[in-house]
């Protein structure tokens, strides 16, 4: 799906498709300006998504079978400005409850050359911070799980109850 963003004059156009962005690796243009029918300024999928641009933290829409990267995409009261707000990334997408890592890129360009004027990214922190919580959590439980199994390893090594002669055994 295309949308279009015309400037007040008529003469600047933006435009955004989802289906060229099927992966952050393809390198087909996503977001591109184009003045007086002239191709200014073309930007691929990576450009916007600084991080965690991977389909694993993207939503999937079943439209065409692929991801949706951006999130708004219009023009300020003048028409001078395009806003652009990638969609907020999440763990687990396909999960009941995925969760909601909270990074969301927020973007205003000029629509005459489609040079970024602004940039903010909110919730950097938040990924970091399930990262670090996954690395103590796996350097906590990981001696507890090994120590767990070495008792059971030694425990069932261990002879339980009297001992039993084998030559008593064999005798008539």
């Amino acid at each position: 799906m295309t949308r279009r963003r015309w400037s007040r004059c008529g003469k600047s156009i933006g435009t955004t498709t989802n289906s060229t962005c099927c992966t952050p690796t393809t390198f087909g243009s996503a977001l591109t300006f184009y003045d007086q029918g002239r191709l200014v300024r073309s930007y691929n999928c990576a450009d916007p998504l600084t991080g965690l641009g991977h389909d694993l933290f993207l939503p999937l829409t079943s439209a065409c079978w692929h991801t949706q990267w951006y999130d708004d995409f219009s023009l300020n009261s003048e028409r001078t400005r395009l806003n652009l707000s990638t969609k907020r990334r999440s763990f687990l997408n396909g999960a009941r409850r995925p969760i909601d890592l909270e990074w969301q890129e927020f973007y205003t360009f000029d629509i005459a050359s489609g040079a970024i004027v602004e940039q903010r990214i909110v919730g950097r922190w938040r990924a970091w911070a399930y990262a670090i919580m996954a690395l103590l959590l796996q350097l906590v439980l990981t001696p507890v799980a090994l120590r767990v199994l070495w008792r059971r390893r030694n425990a069932s090594s261990r002879r339980r109850g009297f001992s039993v002669d084998a030559a008593t055994l064999s005798a008539p």
